[in-house]
């Protein structure tokens, strides 16, 4: 048995899981680390908070995308 950590692509990133770190939505984003935060602090990415931790629910993300597609281009 290895105990090496197991590496992901981006877009492998958080598949399973209920909640995404900020790193993680930044690449399913394909955004910067820095915009990634930069967008949390505004509220624009949905987030949770625990502690000093920030996490991103999956499902309100893609919510939140599915919606950005539904608007008209300008």
């Amino acid at each position: 048995m290895s105990t090496e950590p197991t590496t992901q692509n981006d877009s492998d990133a958080g598949k399973d899981n209920a909640v995404l770190t900020v790193d993680e939505a930044a690449g399913i984003l394909r955004i910067s680390r820095g915009l990634a935060f930069a967008a949390v602090r505004t509220g624009t990415i949905p987030h949770i908070r625990i502690g000093r931790r920030i996490l991103v629910p999956r499902a309100q993300l893609l919510l939140m995308l599915k919606g950005a597609s539904a608007q008209p281009p300008f």
